[in-house]
Parts: C-alpha cells; sequence; structure tokens
C-alpha cells in the first residue's frame, strides 16, 4: 500500500512543480520598446518651405523607453539607442531611423528575463558603495547619448567607454570600435572635444579602483591609439556630463556623485 501512496505523492509532486513553472513563467514582465517601427528613406511631410541649396545630412542619437507590462521603466538612462537621420536636398526632406544594434538592444528584445532600471540604487547608497557597483557592471554598448568622429568611422556614444560605429548613409551597426591603447577606465564622457589646429580629439576617462584617477587624453585625427595627456589621482570621483576646453586647458568641474 505504502508503494502506490509514494508513486501517487511523486505524481502530484511532478504536477505541482511543473504548474508552479508555468504560473511562474505567465507572471514574468513582458519588455518592449515604445517605439516599433524603423523607417527608411520616408518623405516628410512639410510646413512651409526649404531653400533649395540647403543640402546635407543631420544626424541625431536619442533614446526610446523600455516598457515592461506596458508601463514605461523607471529611469531616462534605460532608454535603447535609435538613431534618426534626416537627408535634405531640393527642398525636401527625407528620414530613415534605426535602433543601434548593440548586445544590450539584443537582450531587452530576445530575452525573457525582468529588467531591471540602471537607476535603481538607492540614492542612500554611499560613495564606495556606487563605486563598487559601477565595477562589477558589465560594459555596456548602447551608446544613446551622442554621435562624433573617431579615425574614418562614426560612432555612436555614451558614458561607458565603448564607442559603436555605424554607416552614415544606412544607420546599419558595424560593431565597437577598438582603440589600440592599454587605457583602463569605467566611466567617460559622452562629448568630447575636437581641436582644429592639432588635429586632435580630447576626453576624459574615470578609472575607479583602489586608487581612483581622472585620466585626460589625445587621440590624433586618424588614429586608435590613445594618448594620456594627464593622469590625476582622486579620493572621491565626480559625475562629469562634459567638460570644458581652451586653447591651453582641459577644464573639469566636479559636482557630487548622487
Amino acid at each position: 500500500m505504502s508503494r502506490y501512496i509514494r508513486s501517487f505523492l511523486s505524481f502530484f509532486f511532478v504536477l505541482f512543480t511543473a504548474g508552479a513553472e508555468a504560473e511562474t513563467k505567465s507572471k514574468q514582465p513582458k519588455k518592449s520598446l515604445a517605439v516599433t517601427k524603423e523607417f527608411v528613406h520616408s518623405d516628410l511631410p512639410l510646413t512651409g518651405t526649404l531653400p533649395t541649396w540647403l543640402t546635407g545630412t543631420l544626424i541625431r542619437n536619442c533614446v526610446v523607453p523600455i516598457l515592461q507590462d506596458g508601463k514605461p521603466a523607471s529611469h531616462l538612462f534605460d532608454g535603447i539607442a535609435m538613431l534618426h537621420s534626416f537627408q535634405l536636398e531640393g527642398g525636401k526632406v527625407n528620414y530613415s531611423s534605426r535602433y543601434l544594434a548593440s548586445d544590450e538592444y539584443k537582450s531587452i528584445v530576445a530575452s525573457d528575463t525582468e529588467f531591471h532600471s540602471t537607476g535603481s540604487q538607492s540614492d542612500k547608497a554611499s560613495q564606495s558603495d556606487k563605486k563598487a557597483e559601477l565595477l562589477k557592471k558589465p560594459r555596456i554598448d548602447n551608446a544613446a547619448v551622442n554621435i562624433f568622429k573617431y579615425n574614418k568611422d562614426t560612432v555612436a556614444l555614451t558614458e561607458i567607454p565603448l564607442p559603436v560605429r555605424f554607416d552614415l548613409k544606412t544607420l546599419e551597426t558595424l560593431g565597437n570600435f577598438e582603440f589600440t591603447d592599454t587605457l583602463q577606465g569605467q566611466i567617460e564622457s559622452a562629448h568630447p572635444h575636437y581641436d582644429q589646429a592639432s588635429k586632435e580629439l580630447f576626453n576624459f576617462l574615470v578609472e575607479l579602483g583602489r586608487e581612483s584617477f581622472y585620466v585626460l587624453y589625445r587621440m590624433k585625427e586618424n588614429s586608435t591609439n590613445r594618448e594620456v595627456v594627464a593622469r590625476i589621482p582622486i579620493d572621491h570621483s565626480s559625475y562629469m556630463h562634459s567638460f570644458a576646453m581652451t586653447d591651453r586647458y582641459l577644464i573639469l568641474t566636479e559636482f557630487p556623485l548622487v
């Protein structure tokens, strides 16, 4: 008799486990993007007229909100990069848009796991906790802030030092821009400066660790090698979205990391 009871209990346990897994899966938050359509060379309607001599292409980079169960994710920085192209010629505007095919974008589109906001960390977290969080985060290639010219490539930039190359005409993602130096850092400005006189790009990295540094660097035109201008030791890192450059100085303005 006990053998039949054990068999029945085993069968019931299998059914219960399968039901629990199905219920968990059905409750899994559904992720989606607020913009589902990409455009390829679509003529935009105009109000008024544009001068026929106005010719060129305007490229913009912006974020598209991530939705969970139809509701926006909690932080603007979580948005996925989308490139926009406005081609002006003959008094007309031709528009294209395309998602930057980053690993972050692919994970949002393909993954069924719950999305966790990068802005979810408590404002009460200590400086050391925030530094530790940045050190353990994966390098994110969701370059949703700016665009720039690196070497002969057009790249999309964010505040993680991992530029993403794309085709200026088709907006197709071409892969990450590979530096040929060994500079380290977890944060950098997405707004580098270009010196027309010296033909050099200037930017800075925040290198976090047991000892932390601001690393100011230059990169010559048509080069993939960053050269250190200054390496400044710091006790506490600051969040600096951008910086200033004069003929003689690079100017960093420190604000609290909040």
